[in-house]
């Protein structure tokens, strides 16, 4: 394998890893939110996520991501630049 070319694949994978902290971050601060209808009953919904976070976790596990390092909080998108 060329050097470019396992450098091009550990970027993409990088970028992989970045997106899936992010959605696992946006999942884990919404999780247990009640969200409040603005129908005549005012129905309510608990937001549950904890499968989709087990899924990514398992994921992310798989691709060897060490979970005894915590994880800082995504950086928001404008800062990629």
């Amino acid at each position: 394998m060329k050097t470019q070319t396992f450098i091009d694949q550990a970027k993409r994978d990088a970028s992989i890893l970045d997106c899936l902290q992010r959605a696992r971050y946006a999942l884990a601060i919404h999780n247990g939110m009640t969200i409040i209808g603005d129908d005549v009953e005012r129905s309510e919904w608990k937001l549950d996520f904890d499968a989709e976070i087990r899924e990514i976790d398992a994921i992310m596990e798989m691709l060897g991501v060490d979970f005894s390092e915590p994880l800082r909080p995504p950086k928001p998108m404008d800062s990629y630049e």
